[in-house]
């Protein structure tokens, strides 16, 4: 079943050219982050990402990056959802 969600977003990724994408807050796009989610967890835990990555876009902002290095920075959807880097 998680055909459902990998197939529109592959064919997405692969009709829409890269310069008509919104750019992206966070370092993985939205529809690389809920791909692998999907590929890796299932349709329900894919069908989550999305919906958590939908409610914290704000294409108003600049993407997510390290005043520091200027590098991406981390992925504030794991912050926000309580998951933690190394634990």
């Amino acid at each position: 079943m998680n055909w459902l969600l990998t197939v529109p977003i592959r064919a997405y990724r692969r009709w829409v050219p890269v310069e008509r994408r919104r750019p992206c807050l966070f370092p993985e796009s939205c529809s690389e982050h809920v791909l692998r989610v999907t590929t890796e967890a299932g349709l329900m835990a894919g069908l989550r990402a999305l919906l958590i990555r939908v409610r914290q876009c704000r294409p108003d902002q600049a993407p997510v990056t390290d005043p520091g290095t200027g590098r991406p920075g981390p992925d504030p959807a794991r912050e926000r959802v309580g998951q933690r880097s190394g634990a």
